[in-house]
């Protein structure tokens, strides 16, 4: 039961490391969409805007593909491991081999929760204090733009009333984005591995000669 527990606390752990990257650049991109709000022209304000969201979702495709990508690699070698018989959940040798870092299709839509942690923080404070700035709460409005301005000012600017259900609902697009893309990195990891096994197989088998062709080989040389 302990081991379980250590399992299950370092695979939390690992996907609530891999989560910090992909949410400082949607923090990152709502403090430029909040710098992009000051502008005059509202058309200009909703295109920055929106390529300040986009940006930060292309990151988030980068990321969780890579993430993806690396998690399989470690998933080849516990198979290596328990092909071997060696030690998987508790080896000593940790820097080559973590189970915990093996691939596994849920971990990036963990990833992607972990990044919506702050929203879902903002979002109580919204419930339960509001966000309007008439509210003399302008500072608070300030912070929590800044950390979840990305979930928020595209509500806004499509002119509906933001509310916590909305805000929450936009916590999607990064669990779907590096969920999908996990899956998609780990995807395009196993194909490249299987190619490359077929292009040492097809060397193999082009440097191994077959006894009649060794035979004809050998008599072509006697004639000559």
């Amino acid at each position: 039961m302990k081991l379980k527990w250590k399992i299950f606390l370092r695979t939390v752990f690992e996907c609530f490391k891999r989560s910090v990257t992909p949410f400082m650049m949607y923090m990152f991109c709502s403090m430029t969409a909040l710098a992009c709000l000051n502008l005059e022209n509202k058309t200009v304000q909703v295109l920055l805007v929106a390529a300040c969201i986009l940006f930060a979702v292309a990151l988030n495709v980068d990321l969780g593909f890579n993430y993806g990508k690396k998690h399989y690699q470690m998933y080849l070698s516990g198979n290596i491991r328990r092909n071997n018989d060696m030690a998987i959940y508790d080896n000593t040798d940790r820097k080559s081999y973590q189970y915990e870092m093996e691939y596994r299709p849920y971990k990036g839509f963990v990833i992607g929760l972990f990044i919506c942690i702050p929203v879902v923080i903002v979002c109580l404070f919204y419930a339960l204090f509001g966000l309007n700035s008439e509210s003399g709460q302008v500072t608070a409005r300030l912070i929590i733009l800044l950390v979840s301005g990305w979930a928020i000012l595209p509500w806004e600017m499509a002119g509906l009333l933001s509310t916590p259900f909305l805000t929450l609902l936009s916590c999607l697009l990064p669990v779907l984005v590096t969920g999908i893309f996990y899956i998609l990195g780990a995807k395009k990891e196993e194909k490249d591995v299987r190619e490359r096994e077929a292009r040492m197989q097809a060397v193999m088998n082009a440097e191994k000669e077959s006894n009649r062709q060794k035979k004809k080989r050998e008599r072509e040389k006697r004639n000559f």
